[in-house]
């Protein structure tokens, strides 16, 4: 199945925090002020919007949220609305947002359509194992997350392919939107994301292909980041 065609605004998304340079606060600004900035694109709560390219920032970790803020303000991670805003945050305003979501804990996203069995077995496969023959080591080497369920041990004697990236923060997976997760990996396989030093998963990403992304995203879509079973409260604020 060949990789769809996103737009452009869409790729170059991601972890989209301050939407216009207008609206966003800094120096010093409340954590409730910038979240409201912030809720346009990602939820109210950060709980992100599902079926979009636009992440989930609730219970997500706070270095990677603060070095991803950063990226955005050096330009390492290049976008025309969150660079000039990151690039107004004091270094204190970074903490205290990155704090904020890493906190929060709305309930997961509905995402639809329902993964397949097939998708959710090789998406598990690959996230507990990697694959041997593509050299892809397994996620959970640099991923590692305690709200993901392992089930079952895969066969005793299947080969795991380890890694461990000490180097730069990385991010929780389980819980994002599913069309975030494959536009995201698709950014690393085409080099349009490059910000991991060691270039792993550029190589990672380049080595799979679209179906494997959708049973990665469809894996780590389908693990609930909190205990709620109800669909997202968009109307909670804050301050």
């Amino acid at each position: 199945m060949p990789a769809p065609i996103f737009p452009r605004s869409l790729l170059a998304a991601g972890l989209m925090l301050l939407v216009s340079a207008s609206s966003a606060p800094a120096n010093g600004a409340t954590v409730g002020s910038i979240r409201r900035a912030c809720a346009s694109c990602h939820g109210a709560r950060g709980e992100g919007r599902s079926g979009t390219a636009i992440p989930r920032l609730a219970g997500q970790r706070q270095d990677y949220l603060e070095q991803q803020l950063r990226n955005f303000a050096d330009g390492l991670r290049p976008h025309p609305a969150s660079h000039p805003d990151a690039a107004r945050l004091t270094p204190a305003d970074v903490r205290r947002i990155a704090a904020s979501y890493a906190r929060a804990s709305p309930p997961p996203l509905w995402q639809l359509p329902a993964p397949t069995p097939d998708q959710l077995a090789r998406g598990r496969t690959l996230a507990m194992l990697g694959d041997p023959h593509l050299k892809v080591p397994a996620c959970i080497g640099c991923h590692a997350d305690p709200h993901v369920k392992t089930g079952k041990p895969i066969t005793e004697g299947t080969p795991r392919i380890a890694y461990s990236n000490p180097l730069t923060p990385v991010p929780r997976l389980s819980g994002q939107p599913r069309t975030y997760m494959i536009v995201a990996m698709v950014e690393w396989g085409n080099g349009i994301r490059h910000a991991d030093p060691t270039g792993a998963m550029n190589r990672i990403m380049a080595a799979l292909n679209h179906d494997d992304l959708e049973a990665l995203a469809a894996f780590y879509g389908a693990q609930s980041t909190a205990r709620h079973k109800t669909a997202p409260d968009a109307h909670h604020l804050e301050h």
